[in-house]
């Protein structure tokens, strides 16, 4: 939602999407942005060079030369992105599930399709899982997580039908803050609530939607039935030990061996590219070439951008 002219916005999903904010999400109100999302704490940098200055260059030899090195790159990953767009993705499997699947396998499966170094992927894998655990760790102390272990224990120790005037009195001594004099149904929380404040009735409401609790009113108030099974089963959303273990899953991966593979001529403008029909001597994951310059080795798409920048002499030839 645009709050300028109060109308939505839609954006394609393809490709990674940056949200830029002056604060932070507020933890209470943006659950479901804050579950979708990973959060990276920006500060000023002083770059050697202002990137307004070389998107126009003004006839600035150095500012140009930069602004050609970008505008080949971008144009270099589109035709990469043209070229192999029906290309097949190697499916894996990261030891993950639901938003924190979401967030992690895209990136990990498009490195394993295009054939990344081990080093690279293992890096990959521990900075996705810094920020997983910093996500999950945030989650963690929400106020959903903090009631789950009391509720979970209640409903042990009581069985799986409990008032909710016991359950409100056994969150309620187990949370920091006190009791309001003259209204018990609210709770003063330090650390929770709307401004501070936590209602009986948005407590009771929680438990009912997150924990599937099934309310029931009798004389003497309500009552909560709970299923025990299932509560114990959602332990596993307030978790904050996942590990990302990702493994090839080849019984599902189908390479289709008619897919092309256009590969960029480097060593010399005289040899002819492969051809269509020699697309069974190419891997279209792993195959990598040798630097004419040097012994670095690397797949033909990235090896052009590895002689622009290590070999710029003969780059330009």
């Amino acid at each position: 939602m645009n709050g300028n002219n109060d109308k939505m916005e839609f954006f394609n999903p393809f490709g990674i999407k940056i949200i830029i904010g002056e604060k932070s999400p507020n933890d209470y109100r943006a659950r479901g942005v804050l579950d979708r999302s990973f959060k990276i704490k920006s500060y000023k940098g002083i770059p050697q060079y202002n990137i307004k200055e070389i998107r126009n260059p003004q006839g600035n030899a150095i500012r140009q030369e930069l602004f050609n090195e970008l505008d080949d790159l971008r144009k270099l990953l589109l035709m990469y992105r043209l070229v192999h767009i029906k290309d097949p993705y190697r499916e894996i499997s990261i030891g993950l599930d639901g938003r924190d699947e979401e967030l992690c396998k895209p990136l990990l499966q498009l490195f394993y399709t295009l054939g990344a170094s081990e080093e690279t992927l293992s890096e990959l894998e521990s900075t996705l899982q810094y920020f997983l655990d910093t996500k999950n760790k945030r989650k963690g102390q929400t106020l959903e997580a903090v009631i789950y272990p009391i509720v979970l224990d209640a409903v042990v120790r009581y069985g799986e039908t409990i008032s909710s005037t016991e359950l409100w009195e056994k969150i309620t001594s187990s949370l920091d803050g006190t009791l309001d004099e003259k209204n018990p149904n609210i709770f003063h929380s330090s650390d929770y609530g709307d401004r501070g404040n936590l209602y009986r009735n948005t407590i009771t409401n929680m438990v009912c939607d997150k924990f599937g609790a099934e309310a029931q009113q009798t004389r003497k108030g309500y009552i909560l039935s709970f299923n025990v099974d299932h509560l114990r089963k959602i332990s596993k959303i307030y978790g904050t030990d996942t590990q990302i273990k990702t493994r090839s899953c080849e019984h599902v991966n189908t390479v289709n061996k008619d897919v092309t593979e256009s590969t960029v001529n480097l060593t010399s403008e005289n040899q002819e590219s492969p051809s269509v029909h020699d697309v069974n001597d190419v891997n279209v994951f792993t195959d990598k070439v040798k630097c004419p310059y040097c012994d670095y080795e690397e797949h033909p798409f990235y090896l052009k951008i590895h002689i622009r920048n290590v070999h710029p002499e003969q780059g330009n030839e």
